[in-house]
């Protein structure tokens, strides 16, 4: 027979998995935000504006279609790529003001960001994605420029992805 004191549980045999205290990660300040925007052409504009306002991964966003928003109830609907998790987001009003903004086309169908949507579908997976927005964050004075050396890299620039 075991005293209390000297009971344990299972959990407490095992160790905990933690982080590392020293993670780099932390949100951005509103002026990093607004140097990011300033960098940006206006389908990043867009994407930063769309992270910003929904909180949703860059892949999620850039597979975004006119579908997707729901402007009669101001809500954005999707199924997440990482959980599949079927989501609704209510729309900010400065989000939905960034939305009225936008052309939007007649076929609901179509991508709200279009390029990035091509680089999400062909790539199937958002590192690159996420390459570009490391660009876009070491063209704002973020971060250093980071060297893709190794990787099979031959999509455009953050400066070419937008453009016509």
């Amino acid at each position: 027979m075991l005293h209390k004191s000297k009971s344990r549980t299972a959990s407490e045999l095992v160790d905990t998995v933690r982080k590392s205290t020293d993670d780099k990660r932390r949100p951005f300040t509103i002026a990093e935000i607004q140097r990011v925007l300033g960098a940006a052409d206006p389908e990043w504009r867009s994407l930063v504006l769309f992270g910003l306002y929904t909180g949703q991964r860059l892949a999620d966003l850039a597979a975004l279609t006119w579908d997707n928003l729901d402007l009669s109830k101001n809500q954005i609907r999707l199924r997440t790529r990482k959980t599949a998790k079927r989501i609704m987001v209510p729309m900010a009003k400065p989000l939905r003001e960034h939305i009225d903004s936008l052309s939007a086309d007649s076929q609901p169908e179509t991508p709200v960001h279009p390029k990035a949507f091509k680089i999400i579908t062909q790539r199937g997976r958002s590192a690159n994605l996420s390459n570009h927005f490391a660009d876009l964050l070491a063209e704002a004075g973020l971060r250093e420029l980071r060297d893709y050396a190794g990787e099979q890299w031959e999509g455009p620039s953050v400066q070419t992805m937008c453009q016509g």
